[in-house]
């Protein structure tokens, strides 16, 4: 039987990624019910995306009180995302909540245990970890192919969103009122879900930040007119994470990359490196001798761990095969079904643990509310949470 599912927020992430990836998983997953505080959107997504029954909501607690949602997506602004899903949980439905899952780490906690209180599946966005591509890299990590870790390096970041080709006006990511780092918490979460989960918890912090473009040029439908706008949150920054025994490394999360060359991830340990342009398609693996399980050299390596060109095969700039759309490489949801949604659903009902846990994401939610003391006081800070 299908999961029956409520979407709120009908923006941009949700039109560009989860309305579509989600209705691809009809027969597994039924939307039945859409909500955004502008009914028009909602109704539009009920009329494209909803199954054959679905209602539109404009308000979320009318939304909740629909005995037919077992379950809601919330893919709304983060300011919104901790409420929004405490409320959910409250009501007795399973969420899947955006990335970042909340602000602060006090938050984190609540909606953990009111998820473990009332045995609900509370997952938790981004998708990096459902990917097969970084699935076999923490694989190829935990066996120790390329020996002891040493340092990892993950981009994390883009230009900034200033609105062109958006939906939604996004002049409120780059403002204090949404976050004093809010490049951190819009980008670089990715980063930091994607060294966590392939390395492990992390356990101390530090980080630099600040504002390297305080003016910015911004578009919108409802402005369609260039707008100069001075941003007043910080726009870049680099977060430093410390494993213990020497195994430390660095996640950017900033609005202040044009383009980027080079790989997403790189991995340097004791016997080789492993380096993936994103979390798609094949990823490079460098074996320093010969005798292991993989060719001494560079090989290119796919998602089930096969060799795709041996050994010595010379290292391209950018590591691994990049899924490309309109010239650009990118690694996220490009279309079909969200795998993300998928995984979640399964788990619900299966029972099993999430990859995309809640616990995760509280771990990450406490680098980055963390990072952001860091960097405001300079001095690195412990980390108490696990997954």
């Amino acid at each position: 039987m299908a999961l029956k599912v409520g979407i709120v927020g009908c923006g941009d992430i949700a039109q560009w990624n989860y309305l579509p990836g989600t209705k691809a998983l009809a027969g597994t997953v039924d939307i039945v019910a859409t909500c955004d505080q502008m009914f028009v959107r909602a109704d539009q997504a009920r009329e494209e995306y909803g199954a054959e029954e679905c209602r539109a909501y404009d308000n979320l607690d009318a939304m909740l009180r629909d005995p037919e949602v077992e379950a809601v997506e919330i893919l709304t602004p983060w300011p919104l995302h901790y409420q929004m899903a405490l409320a959910a949980l409250q009501a007795g439905k399973h969420v899947y909540v955006q990335k970042p899952m909340c602000q602060t780490l006090a938050e984190a906690n609540r909606l953990v245990d009111e998820a473990t209180r009332r045995g609900l599946v509370l997952g938790a966005a981004p998708p990096s970890m459902v990917s097969p591509t970084n699935q076999r890299i923490r694989t190829l990590v935990r066996e120790g192919v390329i020996g002891k870790v040493a340092l990892a390096f993950c981009h994390s970041s883009h230009g900034g969103a200033t609105g062109g080709g958006r939906l939604t006006d996004s002049e409120w990511f780059f403002m204090r009122e949404a976050g004093v780092w809010t490049s951190l918490v819009d980008m670089g979460v990715y980063g930091l879900h994607t060294v966590t989960g392939i390395l492990g918890p992390a356990k101390r912090v530090t980080a630099f930040s600040g504002i390297a473009y305080r003016d910015r040029v911004f578009y919108s439908p409802e402005r369609p007119e260039p707008r100069p706008v001075e941003i007043t949150a910080h726009d870049n920054g680099i977060v430093m994470l410390d494993w213990g025994e020497g195994t430390i490394g660095t996640v950017d999360g900033s609005f202040t990359m044009v383009t980027r060359e080079g790989p997403s991830l790189v991995i340097y340990g004791s016997k080789g490196v492993i380096s993936a342009a994103g979390r798609q398609g094949t990823f490079r693996l460098y074996q320093k001798d010969d005798g292991g399980s993989y060719p001494r050299g560079w090989s290119e390596v796919d998602a089930s761990g096969a060799v795709v060109v041996g050994g010595s095969a010379p290292a391209e700039r950018g590591g691994g095969r990049r899924v490309v759309v309109d010239g650009r490489p990118v690694s996220g949801q490009i279309s079909g079904p969200s795998p993300d949604i998928a995984h979640w659903a399964e788990c619900i009902a299966s029972g099993a643990k999430p990859i995309l846990s809640a616990e995760h994401a509280r771990h990450v939610v406490e680098i980055m509310e963390k990072a952001v003391t860091a960097s405001l006081t300079g001095q690195a800070q412990e980390l108490t949470t696990t997954f």
